[in-house]
C-alpha cells in the first residue's frame, strides 16, 4: 500500500514536472521566434545601404552656424541634416530664447541631449538667454520696440538669463532689440561661419524676429568685412515641419518634404518652391519605421514637448530638408543709394522683407524697401571705386496688387537697359547688363506700374553670376522623393531623375556599379532614366559629377512576402505610435 502510494506520488510529481518542462520549452521556442522575427524585422526595416557621398563631395566645409529661436527648432529646421554635417563640419547651434520661462527651465538640457544624438559638441551650443515671446501682452514683440527700449517680458524679466551650467553668450544684458541684434552680430563676427542656417519668417513671432534680426546683423558684418562671404540659407520650421503632412508611413520608401499650396511660399511670397535647395538626410534618419529613426529619437529628448512628439515625428521625418539661398557677394551693400538726393537705406542690406509688427499674423511682411510717392522717382547707386556690375537682381513689391510693368536702368557709362514687367510677389528678376568694364554706378527709373504701393523691396548687384558654395546631386523617383536603399514596384520597373544644385547635366554620368544579375537594364529617356530590376534582385546606382561620386543608391525588387512584412511592421509601428500619441 505504501509502495503503491509512493509510486503514484512520484509519478504525479514527474507528470507535473514534465508539464512545467514542456511549458518552459514552448515559451523558450516562442521567445526565440520573437527574437528571430525582431532581428529579421530590424534587418529589413533598417536600410542596409545609405551612401555618404552626397555630403562627402558637396562642398560643405569649415564651420556651420545654425540659429534657431526655441529648443526643438534645431530638429524642425535641420532634422536629419545635422548628422552628416556634424561628421564633416564644426557645427555650432545658437538658441535666441530659453524656450520657456515658467518654473524650472528644462529645455536647454533637452536641446543638448537631442544635439548630442546628432554628434554636436556640448561646447558648441549657445543660449542668448531671452524669454520666449511675444512679450507685450501678446500684441507686440521686442523686435518692433525702439532699439534701446528695455522690454519687460510677460514673466517679469528684464535681463537675459540661462539655467546654471549652460553657456550664455552675454550674461545679464537688458531685454532690448539692440542687444538682441548685437548678440547675433558678435557671434557671427567671432565664429566667422562658412555656412549660416536660420529659421525663416514662420508662423511664430520669435521665428520672424530671429530671421529679420539675423539679416540686419549680417548686413553690418558683411559691410564691415568686404572679403567675408558666407553661404546663408533660411528654412521654414512650420510649413517645412510642423504643418507638413503626416506622411511617414505612406510608402515603404521615405518621402521628401511635400509642397504646400501655391508655387510661392505662403509665409513670404518672394520664395519660390522651385528655387529651394534640398539637402539629403543622413543614414540614421533613413528608416522605414519611426522606431530607431535618429530624428524621431532626437525629438523625443524634448520631453517637455511630449504631447507633440508622436504627432510631429510623422511630419518632420522626411527624406530631405528644404532651404532658400541668400547670396552674400552683393556689391550693392557697399553702394551709396539715393532717391532724388535723399538717402535710401533699405535697398542695400540683406533684407528682402520686413514687418512693423511680427506678432500680427494677419499682416504680411511687406514693410520694407523703396516706395516712391506716386510711383515716380529715380534711384541712384554709386560706388567710391568703380566696380564691374554684370548682373542686377531686382525684387518687386511682394504684394500682388502692386507691380512694376516697366523700368529703365542707366549705367554710368551711358548704356541703357530696358526691363519689362517684374514678376509678381517680389520674386527675383535677373538683369544681365552685358557690361564687363568698371562703372561708377547706375540709376533705376520706374516707367510704368500698377498699384498704389509699387516699388522695389531690394536691389542686388553682382560682378558675375552668383554661385553657391554647395554642389548637390541626388537620385529622385518619379514623384520627386529622394532615393535611399530604394524598393521598386512589384514589376521591378523604376523611372527616376536627378536633382542637381550647382551641377550641370553635361558633367553628370549615371552607371550601375553593382548588380546581383546581368539582366538589370538601365536606359536614359530624355531627362529621366528607366531601370528594370528582376524579382528578387538588386543593384547599386552611382551618380558621378566630374568623376566625383555624388550619390550611390541600392535599388531592390524584393519578393512579395518581404513587401508584406515591410507593411506589416510599419502598420504595427504606426499603431504603437498612435497609442503613445493619446497617452
Amino acid at each position: 500500500m505504501s509502495v503503491a502510494f509512493c509510486i503514484g506520488f512520484l509519478f504525479g510529481k514527474l507528470r507535473r514536472f514534465s508539464v512545467v518542462l514542456f511549458g518552459f520549452a514552448i515559451l523558450s521556442i516562442v521567445w526565440l521566434i520573437i527574437l528571430a522575427i525582431g532581428h529579421f524585422s530590424h534587418h529589413l526595416m533598417t536600410p542596409c545601404y545609405v551612401s555618404e557621398a552626397p555630403y562627402a563631395n558637396s562642398g560643405f566645409h569649415g564651420r556651420v552656424l545654425i540659429l534657431v529661436p526655441h529648443q526643438d527648432d534645431e530638429i524642425n529646421l535641420m532634422g536629419g541634416v545635422l548628422e552628416p554635417l556634424a561628421k564633416i563640419c564644426d557645427v555650432w547651434v545658437v538658441y535666441s530664447t530659453n524656450g520657456t520661462a515658467k518654473g524650472k527651465c528644462v529645455r536647454p538640457q533637452e536641446a543638448c541631449n537631442a544635439l548630442g544624438k546628432y554628434g554636436v559638441k556640448r561646447q558648441n551650443i549657445i543660449f542668448l538667454g531671452f524669454d520666449q515671446s511675444p512679450v507685450d501682452g501678446k500684441t507686440r514683440h521686442m523686435y518692433n520696440f525702439p532699439p534701446d527700449e528695455v522690454v519687460v517680458s510677460e514673466y517679469g524679466r528684464k535681463e537675459t538669463w540661462v539655467p546654471n551650467g549652460f553657456l550664455c553668450h552675454s550674461l545679464h544684458q537688458a531685454y532690448t532689440q539692440a542687444n538682441y541684434e548685437g548678440d547675433i552680430e558678435s557671434i557671427i563676427k567671432e565664429l566667422k561661419p562658412d555656412f549660416v542656417f536660420v529659421t525663416g519668417y514662420d508662423g511664430h513671432s520669435d521665428h520672424r524676429a530671429l530671421v529679420l534680426s539675423t539679416m540686419k546683423a549680417l548686413s553690418r558684418v558683411l559691410k564691415d568685412n568686404p572679403s567675408y562671404h558666407p553661404s546663408v540659407y533660411t528654412g521654414f520650421a512650420y510649413s517645412g515641419a510642423w504643418r507638413q503632412s503626416p506622411d511617414f508611413y505612406e510608402s515603404i520608401n521615405i518621402g521628401s518634404t511635400a509642397r504646400q499650396g501655391a508655387s510661392q511660399m505662403k509665409e513670404v511670397n518672394c520664395y519660390l518652391w522651385e528655387e529651394r535647395l534640398r539637402l539629403p538626410v543622413g543614414e540614421g534618419s533613413v528608416t522605414r519605421t519611426l522606431s530607431g529613426n535618429l530624428t524621431a529619437e532626437a525629438f523625443k529628448e524634448h520631453y517637455s514637448q511630449r504631447k507633440s512628439i508622436p504627432r510631429i515625428a510623422e511630419r518632420i521625418c522626411n527624406g530631405d530638408r528644404v532651404f532658400w539661398w541668400h547670396p552674400s557677394h552683393n556689391l550693392a551693400l557697399f553702394a551709396h543709394v539715393t532717391c532724388n538726393g535723399e538717402k535710401v537705406e533699405s535697398l542695400n542690406d540683406c533684407l528682402l522683407y520686413d514687418s512693423e509688427n511680427v506678432a500680427d499674423f494677419k499682416r504680411k511682411p511687406f514693410d520694407h524697401g523703396w516706395r516712391p510717392e506716386g510711383g515716380k522717382g529715380m534711384l541712384t547707386f554709386t560706388w567710391d571705386t568703380p566696380v564691374v556690375i554684370r548682373e542686377i537682381h531686382l525684387f518687386d513689391h511682394p504684394d500682388e496688387n502692386n507691380q512694376i510693368k516697366a523700368l529703365q536702368i542707366k549705367l554710368s557709362n551711358g548704356q541703357i537697359v530696358r526691363v519689362p514687367a517684374l514678376p509678381r510677389y517680389g520674386n527675383r528678376y535677373v538683369v544681365d547688363t552685358m557690361c564687363n568694364e568698371p562703372i561708377d554706378g547706375f540709376s533705376i527709373t520706374i516707367e510704368d506700374s500698377t498699384g498704389a504701393g509699387c516699388g522695389l523691396s531690394e536691389v542686388e548687384a553682382y560682378s558675375s553670376t552668383p554661385s553657391s558654395a554647395l554642389r548637390i546631386a541626388k537620385f529622385q523617383d518619379s514623384e520627386g522623393n529622394f532615393m535611399y536603399d530604394y524598393i521598386t514596384r512589384e514589376d521591378g520597373n523604376l523611372q527616376f531623375s536627378l536633382y542637381t544644385w550647382n551641377c550641370t547635366s553635361d558633367d553628370i554620368h549615371v552607371q550601375i556599379r553593382e548588380t546581383t544579375t546581368s539582366t538589370v537594364e538601365l536606359k536614359k529617356a530624355g531627362g529621366s532614366y528607366c531601370l528594370s530590376v528582376p524579382a528578387g534582385e538588386s543593384c547599386v546606382l552611382e551618380l558621378l559629377c566630374n568623376n566625383c561620386v555624388m550619390d550611390a543608391v541600392k535599388v531592390s525588387n524584393p519578393p512579395y512576402y518581404v513587401r508584406i512584412w515591410y507593411r506589416f511592421v510599419q502598420e504595427m509601428d504606426h499603431y504603437v505610435e498612435s497609442i503613445s500619441r493619446h497617452n
